[in-house]
């Protein structure tokens, strides 16, 4: 049995200003991700930090 050609996909004309704004989307995206990605490794060292903690003892009483 002989194998039908499939026909060629017709590529939809992306318009420039298209284009434009969902690199600009993308970009944000990478940046809004990067600057969650730095808070949580920074809030992940803090917390393990052995000086934050006593500084944080001895405020406590005080108030």
């Amino acid at each position: 049995m002989l194998k039908r050609k499939k026909p060629p996909l017709k590529r939809r004309k992306v318009s420039a200003f298209a284009i434009t704004s969902s690199r600009r989307r993308v970009k944000r995206n990478t940046d809004l991700l990067k600057l969650h990605r730095r808070r949580r490794n920074y809030q992940a060292v803090m917390q393990d930090h052995p000086g934050l903690q006593d500084q944080s003892a001895q405020e406590q009483p005080a108030s």
